[in-house]
């Protein structure tokens, strides 16, 4: 067999160059605390991905499965119903609820994530970390003081609003793409652009330093259009929507794939925890599914609150699936214990670290989670013990009781067999709705198709 020189030589130069790099690399310091790269998807249900063991119809995800085979898969991961409040939830520990955030923020909002909030980017920030946010913010943009800069993270690329065309960058007729504190202008379909940012702020960290990276994709959320180069008849089924939609899915998997390839690469996937999770569950219409969950994006049932995740830590977490309840709060305490980063105190934080129930089988702390959501009609609640949840929503009219564990489908109400325990979690809500909270407007949905068209 022949092989070309040039795969089996290398150039003077070259080697030099080589040899400098990996001398660079063992006499390089250790870092005091472990990277962390958190990458959000933007409204995967948990019926889109065969991990969840919740699909019907799962689209083939081969990145997120190599993710999950080398970590843990988190069962019982509950989010806010919408964007906005499950970022503010997972980025400070504080419930939405508690933030005054129960809808998305509109175009047309002045407010945002409240300034006496920490993030976790000001704590990693303060404890020597580079801190970079690629993708998606949903958290304020009207003023300097509301946006990502002014919230702890040093840089910045990708959009400050809730969501954009893939192709074109823009909301409606307004462009939405920023680099740190200045809108740009870069041509590429949004998946990919931000992929290729998070691999480059990989390589292009400060060895010296950790790194927290926030990697915030704004797929598969709609407009559900087939991206460039792409074709319908790349993916089986009947519907076209859903079928868009996966190839939607298709590229947020690709990019994930690219930002593991980069630690890889780096030679610091060892030494980084990755957390994968959606930011809430799949909307109705848009070809995404929740599988065997009631409801979707926008309601308190769990096809909203329930979604994929992934917490892998190559060496220190055993690969596997947890039925520990996760709540989006507790992701602030959890990684900081992760990184032994100190966590200032804040008695507004209601998240737990969850890091020794989930790692060394400690038992899971006892706690209740409450997730709210504005809309036209009213106030829709629900609060989560672990096992039991108690639902007060307009849509029914009425309040229900239901256990999770046992019927995750949300479809027996026990509130006649178990009075007490819904007298219980009806009370330990009551001081929540009394809690102040942005008044509803209508959300913002694109249209599909906006960027290409589903039906072909």
């Amino acid at each position: 067999m022949k092989f070309a020189p040039a795969r089996l030589l290398m150039s003077f130069p070259a080697a030099i160059t080589v040899f400098l790099a990996l001398s660079a690399c063992r006499e390089a310091p250790p870092l005091a605390h472990p990277n962390v790269v958190v990458i959000l998807a933007d409204d995967l249900g948990v019926g889109d991905v065969g991990w969840s063991g919740l699909a019907t119809t799962p689209i083939a995800t081969p990145n997120l499965d190599r993710l999950a085979a080398s970590g843990l898969v988190l069962e019982q991961f509950r989010t806010a119903p919408l964007c906005t409040p499950a970022r503010a939830a997972l980025l400070t520990g504080r419930a939405p609820a508690r933030l005054g955030l129960l809808r998305n923020i509109s175009q047309k909002d002045v407010g945002g994530l409240g300034l006496d909030a920490p993030t976790l980017a000001e704590t990693l920030g303060a404890a020597g970390y580079a801190t970079e946010l690629v993708g998606k913010w949903h958290l304020g943009h009207a003023s300097e003081p509301l946006r990502p800069m002014q919230r702890g993270f040093q840089k910045f690329v990708g959009v400050l609003g809730g969501w954009i065309d893939y192709e074109t960058h823009a909301r409606g007729k307004n462009a939405d793409w920023w680099r740190d504190g200045s809108p740009a202008v870069d041509e590429g379909h949004a998946t990919r652009l931000l992929a290729t940012e998070a691999a480059r702020a990989i390589r292009e960290r400060d060895p010296a330093k950790p790194l927290y990276l926030h990697v915030a994709f704004t797929a598969p959320h709609a407009p559900t259009s087939v991206p460039p180069g792409r074709r319908l008849d790349e993916v089986a089924g009947d519907d076209p929507v859903r079928r868009a939609y996966a190839l939607l899915v298709d590229e947020l998997d690709r990019g994930v794939g690219v930002v593991l390839d980069a630690l890889e690469q780096e030679g610091i996937r060892g030494r980084t925890l990755v957390l994968f999770a959606s930011d809430n569950g799949a909307p109705l219409g848009y070809g995404g599914s929740n599988g065997l969950l009631r409801g979707a994006k926008g309601s308190v049932y769990d096809g909203a609150l329930r979604v994929p995740a992934i917490l892998s830590f190559e060496g220190t977490i055993r690969p596997g699936r947890s039925s520990v309840a996760v709540n989006a709060v507790d992701i602030v305490p959890t990684v900081c214990e992760a990184l032994s980063v100190a966590l200032a105190p804040d008695e507004q934080r209601d998240g737990v670290s969850v890091w020794a129930a989930l790692v060394h089988g400690a038992p899971s702390p006892v706690r209740t989670g409450v997730f709210g959501v504005e809309r036209a009609d009213g106030t829709s609640w629900t609060v989560f013990d672990g096992r039991w949840k108690y639902v007060d929503d307009p849509d029914t009219a009425r309040s229900a009781l239901y256990d999770v564990l046992q019927d995750p489908a949300e479809t027996r109400d026990q509130s006649a067999s178990e009075p007490e325990v819904r007298s219980r979690l009806a009370a330990e809500l009551a001081p929540w709705r009394a809690l102040p909270h942005m008044p509803f407007v209508p959300d913002e949905s694109p249209q599909r198709g906006t960027s290409g068209d589903a039906s072909k």
